[in-house]
């Protein structure tokens, strides 16, 4: 019996990466809090490992639009319709499997916006559809 040293051994998933992921699956509404940050809307989340993540490209701007001049603002969402959301956005366009980020449209206030790969720490695949609640912190 003969052995392919080429293959190669996935690693195997630490306890915390496994607990994320049975979290998520077990809860499709996520929450963040972003605060503005020297000007720029970042959040940190030390479950999936992001520290002062950025938004950029139109979903800085969305913030901003719906902070209701707080400078923190919770972010409720999910790629499930729920009570309450403020917002839906919708896939336009991803760039490669989501590892390019993903380009989203909101027709409620013809706005778009562009999210990064970070939004893969949070769902398997870039959703075609994402709600969204903006609770801005006073």
């Amino acid at each position: 019996m003969s052995t392919n040293s080429s293959v190669k051994k996935l690693p195997t998933p630490t306890r915390k990466e496994e607990a994320l992921k049975k979290s998520q699956a077990a809860n499709s509404i996520k929450t963040i809090l972003t605060y503005n940050w020297y000007g720029a809307w970042v959040f940190d989340d030390e479950a999936v490992d992001l520290h002062r993540e950025p938004f950029v490209a139109g979903a800085d701007t969305l913030i901003s639009r719906m902070a209701d001049g707080s400078d923190k603002v919770i972010l409720i969402f999910a790629d499930v319709q729920f009570p309450g959301y403020d917002l839906e956005v919708g896939l336009v366009e991803t760039i490669g499997d989501g590892t390019g980020g993903s380009t989203y449209y909101c027709k409620e206030l013809d706005h778009e916006l562009w999210l990064c790969p970070a939004l893969l720490k949070y769902f398997e695949k870039p959703p075609q559809r994402i709600w969204v609640k903006f609770k801005p912190v006073k």
